[in-house]
């Protein structure tokens, strides 16, 4: 990767405007000396700000979604973004989550500023595995399951029919579903389909990604290993 002016580099990683840097210089460290000045070229993992080393480029993240925030940059309510730095919000190109879960749903969510990566994940042709942990209003029904576990079904203004559905039932009114497709409210809107309600929806898995101890709402940067086959 060609190594870029530092203001370029660290406006695009959301530290501060071009402008600003000149005022900020002092901040700033490359391989470990004093920046020199605002065009001096550098790569992003040999830069520091206050002594820490700067955000990877790109960004990548584990985050637990909680309940109540939305995965939108623009909505009304509590934003998914709001839980990062606000430098994560400048950063270009723009940081964007992984697919979406709903408002009230809770589980692993990753985000990324790989667009080419991204595309690819949420792609049905990538056939990522997407572990869901489903509380429902009645208890399933045998034929619920049969169905919902061949495919075929239609969604409500969905002409495609869905996919084979891998499910174990986990408790009386519980169970667990491995879906490879990412439809809008795909999971509340199966169910609804065979005449039952999801009262509670968790994503336990997304890939090989979990949640781990990270509590909802916190979040880690995923390792250079991990992203490796991102």
């Amino acid at each position: 990767m060609p190594k870029e002016r530092l203001d370029k580099l660290l406006s695009n990683l959301g530290y501060c405007t071009r402008s600003e840097l000149r005022k900020n210089l002092d901040r700033v460290t490359v391989l470990g000396e004093p920046a020199r000045k605002v065009d001096q070229k550098a790569e992003w993992f040999e830069v520091c700000w206050d002594d820490e080393p700067v955000d990877p480029d790109p960004l990548w993240i584990l985050l637990h979604k909680p309940e109540g925030v939305t995965c939108s940059h623009k909505d009304v309510g509590r934003l998914v973004f709001e839980v990062f730095p606000d430098r994560y919000q400048m950063r270009k190109p723009a940081l964007n989550t992984v697919g979406r879960l709903d408002r009230d749903t809770t589980g692993v969510l990753l985000l990324t500023t790989d667009g080419g990566a991204l595309h690819r994940l949420t792609s049905p042709r990538s056939q990522i595995d997407k572990v869901y942990r489903v509380d429902l209003v009645d208890p399933p029904s045998a034929q619920q399951l049969e169905k919902l576990r061949a495919g075929g079904t239609l969604l409500e203004d969905d002409d495609k029919p869905l996919l084979p559905c891998a499910m174990e039932v986990t408790g009386p009114q519980q169970v667990e579903m491995v879906l490879h497709e990412g439809r809008y409210h795909q999971v509340k809107r199966m169910w609804l389909a065979v005449g039952n309600e999801v009262e509670k929806l968790h994503r336990q898995r997304f890939h090989r990604f979990e949640t781990g101890d990270l509590a909802p709402g916190e979040y880690r940067l995923l390792t250079p290993e991990e992203t490796a086959d991102l």
